[in-house]
């Protein structure tokens, strides 16, 4: 919904006609998208977490990171930031459409606490016998005492730029799916920002 929002937005303005197509194509594809993601996110309300998502597939983390990157494109470009994706090919297996939500998350929380002018950074890799991924923003980074919470559902931090708090469930989200394709995240050490890293087994 974000990202249709600033597409349509950016949109509006004064652009060229191939900008204006770009930010169409960009509404219709994450349109699709987000049936897509409703659909599996009903299968999982109903699962509950107790067994594993029935689409599960080769995946490259790298494409997918680049794909939620793009898709971010546009709501970061409201706020004036910029997103870095790099690194090598790295395969994982699971679901596709979840696995990309996911790093979605993690970019858009990125977003939310990165002040204007900066750049969220995402990199992927192989690391510890799988795939890793980690995004690390220059925001104020998360304190102590939310720690051990950051995780929990309905749980949100005050933004920096005093905007409403989240509902708080894109976190519990990420943690979620990635225990559920027998991965984890976790939130680590950084001396500027937030740095969050997932991790998958290898395909």
């Amino acid at each position: 919904l974000t990202t249709i929002q600033g597409a349509a937005e950016l949109g509006l303005e004064k652009v060229s006609d191939e900008e204006r197509e770009n930010f169409l194509k960009s509404i219709l594809r994450e349109g699709s998208r987000l049936q897509s993601l409703l659909e599996e996110l009903l299968r999982l309300a109903k699962l509950e977490g107790l067994i594993k998502p029935d689409r599960r597939e080769k995946v490259d983390l790298l494409q997918l990171a680049q794909d939620a990157c793009e898709a971010m494109e546009s709501p970061a470009k409201q706020r004036n930031l910029r997103i870095s994706c790099e690194g090598k090919a790295a395969g994982a297996y699971g679901d596709p459409i979840l696995l990309e939500q996911a790093i979605r998350n993690l970019v858009g929380n990125a977003l939310q606490f990165s002040p204007s002018g900066c750049t969220i950074r995402v990199s992927v890799s192989e690391a510890n016998g799988g795939a890793e991924l980690k995004v690390s923003d220059e925001g104020p980074g998360v304190p102590t005492y939310a720690m051990e919470k950051i995780f929990d559902k309905f749980y949100s931090l005050e933004r920096p730029d005093g905007s409403p708090r989240s509902s708080g469930l894109g976190l519990s989200f990420v943690r979620q799916v990635l225990q559920l394709h027998g991965g984890n995240v976790a939130l680590l050490p950084s001396p500027k920002g937030a740095l969050f890293r997932i991790w998958l087994p290898a395909a």
